[in-house]
């Protein structure tokens, strides 16, 4: 059955990931080049779950259609909450585990200098091979920041700095990329501000709403996901790289967060509840109904995680200063 071939597929992923680990460092170095592998590293951090996901999974049903589900017991079928019968949940825990640690070699520094006479030159080489051969580029830095980083934080900083010091060529790279993240997340929000500018949805000037684009439940959804995903990214990125917050200033992303949480945001939630009043909005995992899109709470608390980050970070002296001025004070009284 289908479980059973996911199972053999995961094995066979496991067992090729143990195996490209115990290789010798050339060995391994070589390996990297081959095109599988780099098509594997990719496709798994692209849609590898994020700690994000399935808090905005809704689903708009009609009455009957929710009646026809519980009828044919084909309502909540999915993976969520079934029992593992096959291992799979132990087999996808090994695979995230390894492909983690395929990236920690890569940029194991003592490993890198100890091996480097027998595969580069020096160090320069190593990071212009790593640079040539796509080892590493930017999507692949905000996907592995953006698995890794909230569970193993440490490693996972040390990993991304690693890449950005040895070849600063991905510095330009990674400013480029933030630059169109910036103008995605304008053009969506641009979208919503030209329907809507000022919340009145429900105009009674039938010429206007002739002309006005329509909105729909897949596209609001598909919006929202866009946007949770580029804040996780620009989140995971700046606790593993905080040079990135310089960009993220210089770019000014936080002026964009300010105009999702106070302008995009409530558009959109009416544009929800405008979706809500005709049908029945069911959740994926246990059918409760909201009144308000969830992923918008996701996404304003990642804004304002985001905009904290890169104030602390920008003006940590600062906030150490009035810091010890303040423990200062305090010994003084005493």
């Amino acid at each position: 059955n289908d479980e059973m071939r996911r199972v053999q597929l995961l094995q066979i992923i496991n067992d090729d990931l143990s195996n490209l680990l115990r290789l010798p460092f050339k060995a391994f170095i070589e390996s990297m080049k081959r095109a599988d592998i780099q098509k594997y590293l990719r496709s798994f951090l692209q849609h590898c779950r994020r700690c994000t996901d399935n808090l905005g999974a809704l689903h708009l049903q009609n009455e009957d259609e929710a009646d026809e589900e519980k009828q044919n017991g084909t309502a909540n079928q999915s993976g969520e909450g079934r029992l593992d019968m096959y291992g799979i949940d132990e087999l996808s825990q090994n695979i995230r585990h390894k492909t983690f640690l395929v990236v920690c070699r890569l940029t194991d520094n003592d490993e890198i200098n100890s091996n480097t006479n027998n595969v580069f030159p020096d160090t320069a080489h190593y990071a212009q091979w790593l640079y040539d051969e796509w080892i590493f580029d930017i999507p692949f830095i905000f996907d592995f920041c953006a698995i890794y980083n909230f569970s193993n934080a440490q490693q996972t900083k040390q990993c991304v700095s690693y890449i950005f010091e040895i070849q600063p060529k991905y510095n330009q790279d990674l400013k480029h990329a933030i630059q169109l993240m910036r103008q995605r997340l304008d053009e969506v929000c641009q979208a919503y501000h030209s329907t809507d500018p000022d919340l009145k949805l429900s105009r009674n000037d039938k010429q206007q709403q002739q002309h006005r684009p329509k909105n729909t439940w897949q596209n609001l959804n598909h919006d929202m996901f866009t946007i949770q995903e580029m804040l996780l990214n620009l989140y995971a990125l700046v606790q593993s790289y905080t040079p990135a917050s310089t960009l993220y200033c210089e770019l000014e992303v936080l002026t964009q967060l300010v105009v999702l949480v106070d302008v995009t945001f409530p558009i959109i939630q009416e544009q929800t509840k405008q979706f809500l009043q005709p049908r029945k909005l069911v959740h994926s995992r246990d059918k409760l109904a909201y009144e308000q899109h969830p992923s918008i709470v996701v996404c304003t608390r990642l804004c304002l995680l985001l905009v904290h980050a890169v104030l602390t970070l920008q003006y940590q002296p600062l906030y150490e200063d009035m810091n010890g001025g303040g423990n200062n004070e305090m010994e003084s009284l005493k």
